[in-house]
């Protein structure tokens, strides 16, 4: 079982890879440079704050008819909903990058919305499911006697951990 869930594991991080690569794709288009400013699916505790940034300020064009005060008012509330760390010099950051880049898609295109929104709602739904198979993983693992013998190993925590033992066997 671990091994199928090992297999189907890189599987689907094969399709988070795509998911990823196509979002960034189209950010390059209504939000050239935002993924530099920001971190992207963290393995270990399944957030993606570049995603849930996106998900709320989906083009430069909302950023940019705000004033930084606003924008920053609020970003800071975003990153508390989300439980990220509330940094003014983040939002300003952005806020700065927003009135600096040209996007090549308008935020009055009617497509646009929907194609990042959608790249968001895809890539979130293949890191849901690596979560679940890694959390069922770490289940299974945890039960094996070999497994604190790989968690004491140099670098392996609890998520490499099930990967290291659904590989070798």
């Amino acid at each position: 079982e671990l091994k199928l869930l090992g297999r189907r594991y890189r599987y689907y991080m094969e399709l988070h890879v795509k998911a990823l690569q196509e979002l960034t794709h189209i950010l390059d288009y209504v939000m050239p440079g935002i993924k530099k400013l920001f971190s992207s699916w963290n393995e270990a505790n399944g957030k993606d704050k570049l995603s849930d940034f996106v998900e709320r300020f989906w083009h430069f064009d909302l950023i940019t008819s705000m004033s930084l005060e606003t924008f920053t008012d609020e970003y800071l509330v975003w990153a508390k909903e989300k439980k990220y760390h509330q940094s003014q010099d983040k939002a300003k950051a952005i806020y700065n990058l927003a009135h600096e880049s040209i996007p090549t898609l308008s935020s009055e295109t009617p497509s646009v919305k929907m194609l990042v929104t959608e790249a968001v709602r895809v890539l979130k739904e293949v890191d849901a499911t690596l979560g679940i198979i890694l959390s069922r993983m770490q289940e299974i693992a945890k039960g094996l006697p070999e497994y604190p013998v790989v968690r004491e190993m140099g670098g392996v925590g609890e998520v490499l951990a099930p990967k290291l033992i659904a590989e070798v066997g």
